[in-house]
């Protein structure tokens, strides 16, 4: 049973809370704060899965309820309730908070809400995934491309779709804008998957203020220096993986969502160089003769105690990118642990990782050939498409200047 802490400070409030959410009490143990001092109290004498606190509250705010949840219990999802949603406290609370939540909030949207986070907390019964993905709040947003996009939304001449691609140039700035983009604040009737979508939901005004929040972004230059480990070719392979996906995509699947996953599927690489860098050394160094290669899933394993997709997707469902991205993210070097018997979203980001690494050839022929699930090809009977999916892979290699 999933332990749950819910901060207000109006005793009214959360009565009404504990009433409306009494049906909820086999599955879930609730307990119900007055106020920052209480909930701090509660979480010093004991541990949470969730805690859902008010942000305005006298006194210690929900802010620091949700920061000294992130500091004392990384593993906790922590989800901010309010009923104002100016921009100020939304920038403010996007390195604390995974989930925003506007008052009042419907009880069957906090149970979807609680419910996926707590469902992928089973998925993935790892401490050492939770403990990594919910100490990362912030991601390394690369200096260059944040100045070409402030430069960009001060320019008349520029479009959504030239912002969109820059925002696109940089992991940070994507996973952090579609976190904005599928909060409650501003999210609309669908799920934001792409980065154009979630330029035109928050507008410019937004991304501006997203940006001058330095405190938001890790800056790449304080990442510890690591001769083995590229941030920028690890971002121009995710830009390979994410065009190569676009084209060799079914027509059934989206293409917004699968160029989106294909971008943001080695981040959990970057949580690790950041809350772990001890560990990077052993991690790309596994492979004899192939420094600058990255660890197997089974490699991982062992040194780590947990793979990087399955951070990178816990990571991403923490901040509430869509279903079907973090399921890419998190499956992509596993594909056959998701039941299928066609070529969905999951599988198009597995094939497509393999062809970037094949298309730019720097590594090991044995390396890149075990990177492809061949009995995940079998099953979804799609062996024959190699060939012609590596010409695609050459082609868009090419045009990106390998």
């Amino acid at each position: 049973m999933k332990k749950i802490l819910f901060v207000d400070d109006e005793p009214a409030v959360l009565d009404g809370l504990e009433d409306s959410l009494r049906k909820f009490r086999r599955r879930w143990d609730m307990t119900f704060a007055c106020g920052g001092d209480a909930a701090i109290s509660k979480m010093t004498d004991s541990n949470y899965d969730v805690v859902v606190s008010d942000v305005r509250m006298p006194g210690l705010s929900g802010i620091e309820v949700l920061q000294y949840a992130k500091d004392n219990h990384p593993n906790a999802v922590r989800i901010a309730l309010t009923g104002y949603a100016d921009e100020d406290n939304t920038i403010k609370l996007t390195e604390l908070a995974q989930r925003y939540l506007t008052k009042p909030c419907a009880v069957d949207e906090l149970d979807e809400v609680i419910s996926r986070d707590t469902g992928l907390i089973e998925a993935f019964d790892n401490p050492i995934v939770q403990e990594l993905a919910g100490a990362a709040g912030r991601l390394p947003a690369g200096e260059n491309v944040q100045g070409k996009l402030l430069e960009s939304i001060n320019s008349s001449d520029s479009s959504v779709h030239d912002i969109a691609n820059l925002v696109e140039e940089d992991l940070a700035l994507t996973a952090k804008i579609l976190q904005l983009a599928n909060s409650s604040f501003f999210r609309r009737q669908v799920s934001v998957v792409s980065a154009r979508q979630a330029v035109t939901h928050l507008g410019l005004e937004v991304i501006r203020s997203l940006l001058l929040a330095d405190q938001l972004f890790e800056k790449s230059k304080d990442i510890p220096k690591m001769d083995y480990f590229d941030v920028s070719a690890m971002q121009k392979h995710s830009q390979l993986c994410s065009s190569i996906a676009k084209e060799i995509a079914p027509a059934s699947e989206c293409s917004s969502a699968l160029m989106t996953a294909g971008l943001l599927h080695d981040v959990g690489k970057i949580i690790i160089a950041i809350e772990r860098p001890e560990v990077v050394a052993s991690l790309v160094s596994v492979q004899d003769g192939a420094p600058y290669t990255w660890a197997s899933s089974a490699a991982e394993r062992d040194i780590l105690g947990c793979t990087h997709a399955e951070i990178g997707g816990y990571f991403l469902n923490l901040w509430g990118v869509p279903t079907s991205v973090v399921e890419a993210v998190t499956f992509h070097d596993t594909p056959s642990a998701i039941f299928s018997h066609e070529l969905d979203i999951v599988g198009v980001v597995h094939i497509s990782n393999y062809l970037a690494h094949w298309a730019v050839e720097k590594e090991p022929n044995d390396v890149v050939e075990s990177k492809l699930d061949h009995d995940f090809l079998e099953r979804i009977a799609m062996s024959d498409k190699l060939d012609e999916w590596k010409s695609v892979a050459r082609d868009v290699a090419a045009e990106l200047g390998y």
